[in-house]
């Protein structure tokens, strides 16, 4: 059985992937791109149109190439796995190692699965099935096969051709919390600023208080939020 997508007037079919049981799921996906965000929840196996899968390829998120595409993920209920393969030439094929964009492991339903990819350059502007999948107990599990316990989820990556950036603001940092420990856990998150352009990039800097000589954070480069 397949799902059938199409592709520039062409159908490209699917396949679906599916679970034995409904004890164990994907509860929630977050995902944040440089210009795009979306996110979804269920409170129950899915079943659309198979026991364990969730066909939202209608979602659809905005990206580029060279951006930094971050997923979190929540799952009921205990240990999983979680991995996301990405159909960057289009031909249906959930290429299990080729188009494995990312996977990791938690050892608990109280943590947040944190994972994330790079649209690779040279990716022509269009359309991209991306398909999310979580597993409990084990992050062993290909994007097709039928599993006992877990759920997969479908959604549209949309490449677009960014414009020329003149001009950057960097917008306005809030925090959510205002005093913290050494180790506390905090997130800024940072509103007003410059969208994605051709030729901007983002990075994040720290400096001791009132110090003013500001070093770049290794890594920060989201464009809306940092976790420490």
């Amino acid at each position: 059985m397949a799902v059938t997508a199409v592709d520039g007037g062409v159908p490209v079919d699917y396949c679906l992937p599916s679970s034995s049981f409904t004890l164990y799921y994907l509860s929630s996906v977050e995902i944040e791109t440089d210009i795009d965000n979306l996110s979804d929840s269920w409170s129950n196996t899915p079943n659309n149109p198979t026991l364990g899968y969730d066909n939202q390829s209608s979602q659809v998120l905005q990206t580029f190439n060279g951006d930094l595409i971050e997923v979190q993920t929540n799952f009921y209920s205990g240990a999983n796995g979680i991995r996301i393969w990405v159909d960057w030439d289009n031909d249906g094929v959930f290429d299990e190692v080729n188009k494995l964009m990312d996977e990791g492991y938690v050892p608990s339903a109280t943590t947040v699965n944190d994972l994330s990819f790079i649209v690779p350059n040279g990716v022509a502007a269009g359309d991209y099935r991306m398909r999310i999948r979580g597993k409990w107990s084990t992050s062993n599990f290909t994007p097709c096969s039928t599993e006992t316990y877990g759920s997969a989820v479908d959604f549209t990556l949309r490449v677009i051709t960014l414009s020329d950036c003149a001009d950057a603001d960097a917008g306005t940092i809030s925090s959510t919390s205002t005093y913290v420990c050494e180790d506390d856990d905090f997130t800024l998150s940072v509103t007003g600023m410059t969208g994605a352009g051709n030729g901007l990039t983002y990075q994040w800097q720290e400096s001791p208080a009132g110090a003013n000589t500001w070093t770049d954070i290794a890594g920060a480069n989201s464009k809306s939020r940092i976790r420490l």
